[in-house]
């Protein structure tokens, strides 16, 4: 075979771009591997082809692409080198610290780590030069290889964005003040509480953690306001409840260290700071922070039960919960005691009727005010109410118990240090912080009762309240049937009586016990794990109903359908305004203004349905009036499938926004068919002619029982098709025909065949129709092939003829026109890419980008539609709100239905 005339010469270098090309934009030098009659093979010295091309050269009709697998192993290596590259060289600072604790740790191995450490860690008792040198020291390899996991990581993205300069001198500055400020709070405490001294002088500062928090809050002082908020709420309230409970002298340094560099950033970069204030600061933010707390401190005490490690002033906090606070020992040596007599009974009792039954019924009220701050988040007033009373009772019931063992072992000098008094007989921790705490609790709580005004629904909680009392007294029956058949008791009375008082006892916080000695089932174990047991369901009631209540809401200036519909019309709600009302939704009606706003409230989230029912200068008043209500209620405002003047509102908020998608639009005035862009609407008009397809206009209740027969047939089968339910919210289906307001065109043939279905909305603006929306759209398989087509054009010229305005064909959900932007810019472009992922991903599903192309065919105007939320950080929870809103019955069996169907298309 000779080689084509024209054909390059092995290794010729054959093209080499001036410039980058969209279509390969990594490639950059070819040079011929194999040449025949038919085809070239190439070689690519540098990055690599990202799309097939035809060849132009001589009689060579393709390139053939040398894609061994080493090869391109070898490219991806070479291209995941120089970005690595690239990032290690925006971190030198973070960069040379890695390699000084990899140095020091290999020197320390070699000479002896043990008879280093003392000269290189910091803590009470060391040489004054530690605090300068504990940043290099780790204690074992495993987290000496974590550190520089964190510098080459965080580190390395911190020092990015603050700059080197600024990186070394703020973290060298928080770390070591710090550590010196650290050791002089050590001192101290060892002065206040030698105990808790004594462990800390054992402890030892090291580590690369403490520098990076340092820098990190320093430079969230550059973050947007209400970011900088959250970060700064998040970190310290973990770090405080880590020093609570733990106390140890690692989180006191780093609980340093972050308050440092805090005050440096703000220091340095005070001017050029975020103080932009959200429209949703307010409420919402202190109801955050007084649920961390309590939470903070529930979890705190949980951790606390099991860890001996903690030794914070509130670990005390695990004597609250009487069961796991003593142990056999202890018990012994007071029932050793005439005196302790009292003290004895109680704590045996405890011990009798402990097990895992016992265990969990002591954690019973830490898991329900877990319940009542996830409450108290929300903004709910019976979680405010549930708090303040068990935190009362918790420190009455501690209260009580301290002066009751005071009084008994005054004079008892060998046991007064186990029972938790010091030499001099007065209490330490473990009884002043069990009293303390949630005296603190109550008064945090009650000097914010005016954020905590969201309300249940009318009834729901005396509804819950006899649920609760059922299920407490068929528990108590239960009970007294299983105990008397086991009971080992003279009679039945006293049976009966000795079961229902240790009953009703173990219903109160488990601290109560210390307090009074229930009689026991004589010599009937099964009796005793009985009464472990059976307070749980009361206890498991009580916190689901109280969940299950946080979930509703008594929503204030609540309208009924029928009156927001009397707004609809009267104002001006938008080209897509009638789909707000559909059935399903809630409606909320302005205090000041003759204005509307339709919106789920499912998720913890006020998701507007579309643009407000409003007059334009009235838009912003209600807007903001609307945010209100949202955070009032505890739930997060989000402006869902709204247009331009919404956001420009939303815009002076400083919000996020995102189109979601586009909605087209055409302008009658305007409309002619004419022109080789309509060539497709006039054929289609024309076929319709020939043959023998009319359109017929009619409403639900006035459609022939043949023809709605077969809408709903045609439906069936279109949404039989789809791997998912059919989607609602703003998509309208059969049900939604069911409207006198709404108009439905048919295409029929001379068999009364339909072909196609479409429906029209009214669009209202100041009390009269001034056009028509788009919304269900069904053709009849192997029908008229251009049903759509005609009868959109039919509608089209109708509404032309009776003098409308605007005829809107909808929007496409996660589809953007092509050239059309979004022009006033966007605050969350990487949602934007994972948006336009989402709706490539979905369009063999649902073909939204689809149908928003077959509009085009229209000419039309496009009209970006948007979201519209406080912040990024809120979109997660936004987003699930969305998904509910459109697929509320979706099961885990679709969802592997879609992911099937995805995978195949």
């Amino acid at each position: 075979m000779g080689k084509p005339e024209g054909s390059p010469k092995r290794s010729q270098l054959i093209w080499r771009p001036s410039g980058k090309r969209k279509s390969c934009s990594f490639l950059r030098r070819i040079r011929i591997q194999h040449y025949s009659k038919d085809q070239v093979r190439v070689r690519f010295t540098s990055g690599e082809l990202t799309r097939r091309k035809r060849n132009t050269m001589g009689d060579a009709p393709q390139i053939a692409y040398d894609s061994s697998t080493p090869r391109r192993v070898r490219m991806r290596l070479a291209h995941d080198s120089r970005a690595f590259a690239r990032w290690m060289a925006g971190g030198p600072v973070s960069v040379f610290l890695s390699l000084l604790l990899l140095t020091i740790f290999i020197v320390s191995v070699s000479i002896g780590r043990e008879s280093l450490e003392p000269y290189i860690a910091a803590g009470v008792g060391h040489s004054w030069w530690t605090v300068f040198t504990a940043i290099s020291w780790s204690h074992n390899a495993i987290e000496m290889v974590i550190d520089i996991a964190l510098l080459l990581s965080v580190g390395i993205w911190i020092e990015r964005a603050m700059g080197s300069g600024w990186f070394i001198l703020i973290g060298a500055i928080s770390y070591w003040f710090g550590a010196f400020l650290t050791v002089l709070i050590a001192e101290g405490i060892d002065s206040i509480d030698p105990a808790w001294g004594d462990l800390l002088e054992q402890q030892e500062i090291v580590g690369i953690a403490a520098f990076l928090i340092g820098v990190g809050s320093a430079a969230a002082v550059k973050l947007p306001a209400l970011w900088r908020r959250r970060v700064r709420t998040m970190v310290v309230s973990i770090l405080l409840v880590m020093l609570a409970f733990a106390g140890t002298l690692g989180t006191i340094f780093t609980l340093v260290t972050a308050l440092l560099g805090t005050v440096f950033g703000i220091i340095v970069w005070h001017k050029s700071r975020d103080r932009a204030a959200s429209v949703m600061a307010g409420p919402q933010q202190g109801r955050g922070l007084v649920a961390i707390v309590v939470a903070g401190i529930v979890i705190g005490t949980l951790i606390s039960l099991r860890s001996p490690e903690m030794i914070g002033a509130l670990s005390s906090m695990k004597y609250t919960v009487a069961s796991d606070a003593i142990s056999p020992d202890i018990v012994d040596q007071m029932c050793a005691v005439e005196t302790l007599s009292a003290q004895c009974a109680h704590y045996s009792y405890l011990l009798r009727g402990g097990g895992a039954g016992a265990r969990l019924l002591a954690l019973m009220p830490l898991v329900t005010q877990l319940v009542l701050a996830w409450g108290l988040r929300g903004g709910r007033l019976a979680a405010w109410w549930g708090t303040v009373i068990l935190q009362s009772l918790t420190a009455v019931v501690a209260l009580v118990h301290m002066a009751m063992i005071w009084g008994e072992v005054r004079n008892w000098e060998e046991g007064s240090e186990i029972l938790g008094f010091n030499e001099l007989g007065l209490p330490t921790a473990r009884f002043i912080v069990p009293v303390v705490v949630p005296l603190v609790l109550l008064i945090i709580v009650c000097a914010k009762r005016s954020l905590f005004t969201v309300r249940a629904g009318s009834g729901t909680y005396e509804k819950a309240g006899r649920t609760l009392g059922v299920i407490t007294a068929l528990t108590l029956l239960v009970s007294l049937i299983i105990g008397v058949s086991i009971g080992a008791t003279k009679t039945f009375l006293s049976t009966v009586w000795i079961l229902t008082t240790d009953f009703l006892i173990r219903l109160l916080p488990s601290s109560v016990l210390s307090l009074v000695t229930p009689q026991m089932v004589e010599e009937s174990e099964g009796a005793i794990v009985l009464m472990s047991w059976a307070p749980l369901v009361p206890w498991a009631a009580l916190i689901v109903l109280l969940w299950r209540s946080f979930r509703r809401r008594d929503l204030p200036n609540s309208i009924s359908r029928a009156e927001y519909i009397e707004i609809v019309r009267s104002t001006n709600a938008g080209s897509m305004g009638w789909i707000t009302t559909w059935e399903g939704n809630n409606y909320w009606k302005s205090s000041h203004y003759e204005a509307a706003i339709a919106y789920r409230s499912d998720g913890g989230v006020a998701l507007t349905v579309s643009d407000p029912a409003v007059r334009t200068e009235e838009l912003a008043d209600v807007l903001e009036e609307f945010v209100g209500f949202a955070v009032g209620q505890g739930l997060i405002p989000a402006f869902y499938s709204v247009h331009g003047p919404v956001v420009a509102v939303t815009d002076t908020w400083r919000w996020s926004r995102l189109q979601v998608a586009e909605e087209t639009l055409l302008v009658l005035n305007e409309l002619e068919f004419k022109g080789k862009k309509f060539q497709d609407i006039r054929t289609a008009l024309n076929r319709a002619r020939k043959e023998g397809i009319s359109t017929h206009w009619t409403t639900f209740a006035e459609c022939k029982p043949a023809y709605m027969a077969q809408i709903k047939q045609i439906s069936a089968e279109w949404v039989s098709d789809k791997p998912l339910p059919e989607m609602g919210f703003t998509l309208g289906g059969v049900a939604e025909l069911d409207d006198p307001d709404t108009r439905i065109l048919l295409a029929i043939d001379d068999a009364d065949t339909v072909h196609g279905i479409t429906s029209w909305m009214p669009i209202y603006e100041d009390g009269r129709i001034t056009g028509w929306t788009l919304d269900f759209m069904r053709r009849l398989g192997g029908g008229f092939r251009p049903v759509m087509e005609y009868l959109i054009a039919s509608a089209a010229l109708w509404a032309k003829e009776n003098n409308y305005e605007i005829l809107s064909l909808s929007g496409a959900p996660l589809a953007r026109a092509k050239g059309v932007e979004d022009e006033a810019g966007s605050s969350a472009q990487i949602l934007d890419q994972v948006l336009d992922v989402l709706g490539k991903t979905l369009e063999p599903v649902y073909g939204f980008r689809s149908l928003l192309n077959f509009k085009s065919k229209f000419n039309p105007e496009y009209a970006p539609i948007y979201l519209a939320v406080p912040s990024i950080v809120e979109l997660p929870t936004v987003g699930l709100a969305i998904a509910h809103a459109y697929l509320p019955s979706l099961t885990l069996k679709d969802t592997i239905t879609l992911g099937t169907s995805l995978r195949q298309k």
